[in-house]
């Protein structure tokens, strides 16, 4: 017997977000502006977002579960 596939039905993963406020000069906001303006982004959140992937892999952050206790002081 085949194993009936539905569309659409899948759950879809949802990232939990927490919002962080920063201080930013006036040029960074008119960038992040720029890209969401030309259709790149669909919001400011997404080009940050990006651009701190892109940071983290450059740099190889991880951080394992033991390193959080570590961080927390545990």
């Amino acid at each position: 017997m085949h194993k009936r596939r539905t569309r659409g039905h899948r759950k879809k993963q949802l990232k939990r977000y927490l919002i962080v406020s920063v201080y930013l000069p006036p040029e960074y906001i008119e960038y992040l502006d720029a890209l969401v303006d030309v259709g790149i982004f669909k919001n400011r959140s997404e080009v940050v977002e990006a651009a701190l992937e892109e940071l983290f892999s450059k740099y190889d952050v991880r951080i394992e579960d033991e390193d959080i206790d570590v961080l927390k002081g545990r």
